[in-house]
């Protein structure tokens, strides 16, 4: 599913869209009866936690099940022209990310940081655009990789980076003009489907990529499988975790 609600709706129930049924930003939402690997987690006893930069991936539409604190706190985010395109900024979703990390305590944690700024349109601050050649897209990209880089800083300062299990991943990508397609949300082209999937871990191989398409379904599963717990049946995906 090339749009953002659906996308991450299989991301974290390791569903295919057909099945979980979101279809579509701002008229679906996930169903109180599906589960999400958050409240897998959670009942394992993890403290779980998110932190949303749109409105199309507000608490309305379903997400929420299973975190403790579901932060969609746009407030810090400029008032858009349609309802479903207010966001905010990487630098804001990290700061709240790290009052997670900073109030969470002994338990093992679960948090989900989703960075919405590689979307039309294409403002990078300052600075950006020149790491990347001048391409605004690609300055989008470098101020959101350096806001991750800031919250695995924080996690590493805290001395648990070692035993934390990273996952980065995008719901989709851009079209950027190909196929007559400017941004998303059309076709399902490689342009729009083909997005980056990284699994970091000191206990895990280094360097090694796999060689067959994988999908976004089977994050959840590996995910799981990397943590020693069974994947449910009703997730579509498969564990990568072997």
């Amino acid at each position: 599913g090339p749009t953002t609600l659906p996308s991450h709706a299989s991301i974290l129930t390791g569903q295919y869209p057909f099945v979980h049924g979101v279809r579509n930003n701002g008229t679906h939402a996930l169903p109180d009866s599906a589960q999400t690997l958050a409240e897998i987690l959670q009942a394992e006893g993890f403290q779980t936690g998110a932190v949303v930069s749109a409105l199309v991936l507000n608490s309305r539409y379903g997400l929420g099940q299973g975190f403790d604190s579901y932060d969609d706190n746009l407030s810090a985010g400029p008032v858009q022209s349609s309802f479903l395109l207010r966001e905010t900024t990487g630098d804001d979703a990290t700061r709240r990310a790290l009052d997670f990390l900073t109030t969470a305590d002994d338990r093992p944690f679960f948090l989900w940081v989703h960075l919405f700024d590689p979307h039309d349109a294409y403002t990078p601050p300052a600075g950006f655009a020149e790491r990347a050649d001048g391409n605004l897209y690609g300055g989008e990209i470098a101020f959101a990789d350096e806001q991750m880089g800031l919250v695995l800083d924080a996690i590493k300062k805290q001395g648990k980076l070692d035993e934390t299990l990273v996952v980065m991943t995008a719901d989709h990508g851009e079209s950027l003009g190909e196929h007559g397609e400017d941004t998303h949300a059309i076709f399902i082209y490689d342009a729009t489907t083909h997005v980056p999937l990284v699994f970091s871990h000191p206990n895990l191989q280094q360097d090694f990529a796999l060689s067959s398409p994988v999908s976004s379904v089977d994050i959840a599963p590996t995910i799981l499988g990397l943590l020693g717990l069974p994947k449910p049946d009703i997730m579509d995906g498969l564990s990568l975790a072997p």
